[in-house]
Formats: structure tokens, C-alpha cells, sequence
């Protein structure tokens, strides 16, 4: 069984939302999962996964998306985060990000 599992969300309507795991002095968080969507089916979006201050990747989705077993590691000590892009006026959008410190 994996020890230290951790999960960060974020969710806000109109807005970037940014879930992120703060990193720990010695220890590396891994992604393990990125969920990210919107209350509307037809927004299109952006997840943009970053270690520290750098972005690592960029995944484009209509409405939403889900990725499993993804294993990003962060380095000693640093953060990572998913933010999700702003979705039209009246639309909320929600990321969760799923890892393990390492």
C-alpha cells in the first residue's frame, strides 16, 4: 500500500483554478491522476501541468478529462499544480490532481 497519498483541487466559476500539492524539503510529489472539466459539456479548455514555475505539459479537452496512472515527479522540494482555464461567464470549472510524495 502506498503511503503519504495526497490530493489538491480547486474550482471557481468564470476563473483559472489552480489545485496545487506544495512540495516538502527532501521529498518528491508525483502525479498519479488529473481530473479537470467543466459544468458545461460543450467548453473547451486547457490543463496545464507544472512543476515549480514551469509547465510541463498542456492537454487541450472539450468539456472534460480524466488521466490515470500519469506519474510526473516533481524534483526535491518543489511544488506541482494543474490549472484548469476559465470557462464563459456562468460556467464552473474544477481540477483534482491525485499523487504521492515520494
Amino acid at each position: 500500500m502506498q503511503e503519504n497519498l495526497w490530493f489538491a483541487t480547486d474550482r471557481d466559476t468564470a476563473a483559472v483554478v489552480t489545485a496545487t500539492k506544495a512540495g516538502e524539503p527532501g521529498s518528491k510529489n508525483v502525479i498519479t491522476s488529473i481530473h479537470a472539466g467543466y459544468t458545461d459539456a460543450t467548453q473547451t479548455g486547457s490543463v496545464t501541468i507544472s512543476i515549480g514555475a514551469v509547465d510541463v505539459i498542456e492537454l487541450d479537452f472539450i468539456g472534460s478529462i480524466e488521466i490515470n496512472g500519469v506519474g510526473i515527479e516533481g524534483g526535491a522540494g518543489q511544488a506541482v499544480a494543474a490549472e484548469l482555464s476559465a470557462g464563459a461567464a456562468t460556467v464552473a470549472g474544477s481540477v483534482l490532481i491525485c499523487g504521492f510524495v515520494k
